[in-house]
């Protein structure tokens, strides 16, 4: 009754734009049950309807085409209609471009009754292909029609059906994805952080209180610039202090270098502790004592030993160098004047720690600055990390060493996995957080076109190992009613069902469904809310056919 319903309607207002008699004639008795069908190909989707075919009468056939990887509707191109019984010559139906976007309406007249085979041939600029249709059925006349049509026991309309016309699935691009068998993974799902490795994150400051010069007459790096380590990112020229406060300089610089010293001791014999302790275990771990994961841990702990080691020395550098421009300062401060030059040993170059891009600068040429004042801010995101926090009651279910699906927030048709892309694990907590009951991981994966972002959000499904192969479809398929989860599959054409779904585990952005859609089935897979929307209304979603 569905269907009767949309194709007369169809019909109705083709009628009325075209100002042509119906197909039948006159005659304004309900007649049989229209034919619909619906095929597809790797290219297309057809929805056709066309009433019970008669010998000798000619009949319009209704052709809506659309493009499967967009949901566009065909917009140009030839169209064939060929059917042919036998070794016959076949009957054939041509147009050159369709009556408007997405419809074409062939008409038909076959010499006598019988089985023909249809097909369907489109060629144009969107899209080139065959759409096999199978045997259409001819009767030999209006009577033997209308007996063949009461036979047919009339179909009873399916529950939860919902009419959703073509035209407006054209208009919001409506895709459909096939319920195929996947080998789904188990993975437990978390939010996610990307933020810049340490490593690759760092500030320029300002040693002393200055004037800010560009370096060479060059200027300054502005925001967004590339820069590469060890560039003369700018000059600084000292406020050259008194002799007074040359002498307090140097006695807090003094002190401040006793504490330094003591730092990079501690941290010199840390290290060492550290190293001890990995060739400790890298020897058990060669006569197979030690397990992985203390491996792992004691591999992390000498990692982090050496980069607070470095960072030491490197501070102590760093304070011997201002020791060595105190001394400048101090005989400066003794002199009358003091030559401005570019050879002035005053003036102070600021270099680039790291290569990468300058994602903050605040201050201009010839500006005054306050001491450990930030000037530039550096970040390289060529690799990034992503930071999850797992429940404490999800870790028994999580190898030692567990891949993840990074899914970005302002990407969610993109999954990285972490493994194939060329990244890693590099941190796996040790410690579970007493306010959350949760333990970090880290993960550094490749971002070579710079499309992930320090501080986006994302969604990280981690590997649990247990894999089986089931039903899936895309979670964008699927939409909340009343807080149960749904999903609207195809039954032909303009008419689509909800079914209630019963959805086990999560890998990526695939759902297992292990009630509600079958395989082979098709579901919604963009548009789904617009199409629940419609089902609320209790009608087509939109005004109807404009044929």
């Amino acid at each position: 009754m569905i269907a009767r319903i949309i194709y007369c309607g169809s019909l109705l207002l083709l009628q009325l734009c075209c100002q042509r008699p119906p197909p039948h004639g006159d005659d304004h008795e309900e007649g049989p049950e229209p034919v619909s069908v619906t095929h597809f190909t790797h290219k297309l989707e057809l929805f056709m309807e066309y009433p019970p075919l008669v010998a000798e009468r000619p009949a319009r056939f209704l052709a809506h085409l659309s493009v499967l990887a967009d949901g566009q509707p065909v917009r140009s191109g030839e169209f064939v209609l060929e059917a042919r019984r036998g070794s016959s010559e076949p009957i054939i139906a041509r147009l050159a471009a369709p009556k408007r976007d997405g419809l074409y309406t062939p008409e038909l007249t076959f010499p006598d009754a019988g089985e023909f085979d249809a097909r369907i041939l489109v060629r144009g600029p969107q899209v080139s292909d065959e759409i096999p249709l199978g045997r259409l059925v001819v009767h030999a006349d209006e009577a033997a029609m209308r007996a063949s049509s009461a036979a047919r026991p009339e179909p009873a309309d399916p529950a939860n059906a919902v009419p959703f016309l073509m035209e407006q699935q054209w208009k919001i691009g409506m895709l459909l994805h096939t319920a195929d068998e996947h080998s789904l993974v188990e993975r437990v799902q978390c939010a996610g952080e990307v933020v810049a490795p340490l490593e690759r994150s760092a500030v320029v400051l300002a040693p002393v209180a200055g004037r800010l010069l560009s370096p060479s007459g060059e200027g300054l790096p502005r925001l967004g610039a590339s820069v590469r380590a060890g560039q003369v990112l700018a000059v600084l020229e000292p406020t050259v202090p008194t002799l007074n406060e040359t002498a307090t300089y140097a006695l807090e610089l003094r002190t401040r270098a006793v504490e330094i010293q003591r730092g990079v001791d501690e941290a010199r014999a840390h290290f060492q502790f550290a190293q001890r302790e990995y060739d400790r275990l890298a020897g058990l771990q060669r006569a197979r004592v030690s397990s992985q994961r203390e491996m792992y841990e004691v591999e992390r702990d000498l990692a982090l030993a050496q980069a607070q080691f470095d960072a030491a020395v490197a501070l102590k550098a760093k304070y011997d160098e201002v020791a060595e421009q105190l001394d400048i300062f101090r005989e400066a401060a003794r002199q009358p004047a003091i030559d401005g030059g570019s050879e002035d040993p005053l003036r102070i170059r600021l270099t680039a720690p790291i290569s990468g891009q300058v994602v903050s600068a605040s201050h201009v040429d010839g500006e005054q600055l306050e001491a450990h004042e930030e000037l530039f801010r550096i970040v390289n995101l060529d690799r990034v990390w992503v930071s999850v926090r797992v429940s404490e009651f999800d870790l028994a279910r999580l190898p030692a060493t567990p891949n993840a699906l990074v899914v970005a927030s302002s990407y969610p048709d993109r999954r990285i996995d972490v493994r194939t892309s060329g990244g890693k694990l590099v941190h796996f907590g040790s410690v579970v957080d007493p306010a959350s009951r949760t333990v970090p991981l880290r993960f550094e994966i490749p971002n070579p076109e710079g499309s992930l972002r320090d501080g986006m959000f994302a969604e990280v499904f981690l590997e649990t190992g247990a894999t089986r192969r089931t039903v899936g479809i895309p979670e964008q398929a699927i939409v909340m009613e009343n807080g149960a989860p749904i999903a609207f599959v195809l039954l032909g054409g303009e008419l689509f069902q909800k079914r209630e779904l019963v959805l086990g585990a999560r890998d990526g952005t695939l759902v297992e469904v292990i009630r509600g859609v079958s395989r082979g089935e098709r579901v919604v897979s963009r548009g789904a809310n617009l199409v629940k929307l419609a089902a609320l209304s209790g009608s087509a979603f939109g005004p109807g056919h404009v044929h």
